[in-house]
């Protein structure tokens, strides 16, 4: 009887953990639309160097169709390896279910948003973060906010990231299973 009873408690517990620790989302406050500017290059990818453990780099890509696509950070000089995954497929694999890597940029008037969910501090819920700046030229953008919102309430954080353009092909595919 007591074994029966233990199953019974497992297998309940095992339900409702299930029902507990699924993701809720926040809802992207950039709406997804087709770039067919020329404020910025999308031939390649753009990146930012940042100290971490080595010297890094924060890389993103951006496509025509609004979807920009998170290239991780790389050391500096582990980018030869990063540009290989980035052509032959690994990377595009690697982000399949990676909800955080995905996210749409838009550009109104010499401005660049773009927003993605940020990485969880906890189990169960993401929220999203927009970065926003200016555009100084098609191969150069700084952002300097990032906000999202908290109950209702625009949190803004200010920042100063400069990012570069770096020529570069074949880019990843934008194909993913987050934003349609």
């Amino acid at each position: 009887m007591k074994t029966k009873s233990f199953f019974t408690i497992i297998i309940i517990l095992t339900f409702f953990s299930c029902k507990l620790f699924e993701t809720e989302y926040d809802e992207f406050t950039l709406k997804k639309q087709n770039y067919t500017g020329n404020e910025l290059r999308i031939d390649g990818y753009y990146y930012r160097e940042f100290e971490s453990d080595c010297q890094s780099l924060k890389i993103y890509f951006l496509y025509r169709n609004g979807i920009i696509l998170r290239g991780g950070n790389p050391c500096i000089d582990e980018i030869g390896i990063r540009e290989n995954e980035f052509s032959n497929g690994e990377w595009s694999k690697y982000v399949e279910e990676d909800e955080i890597s995905w996210g749409v940029f838009v550009i109104e008037n010499d401005t660049i948003k773009f927003e993605r969910y940020n990485p969880p501090s906890g189990p169960g819920y993401l929220h999203s973060l927009v970065r926003e700046g200016p555009i100084i030229n098609d191969t150069t953008f700084r952002i300097i906010r990032l906000y999202w919102f908290k109950d209702g309430e625009k949190i803004i954080t200010e920042t100063d990231d400069l990012y570069h353009f770096k020529k570069f092909a074949p880019k990843p595919d934008s194909t993913n299973n987050f934003i349609n």
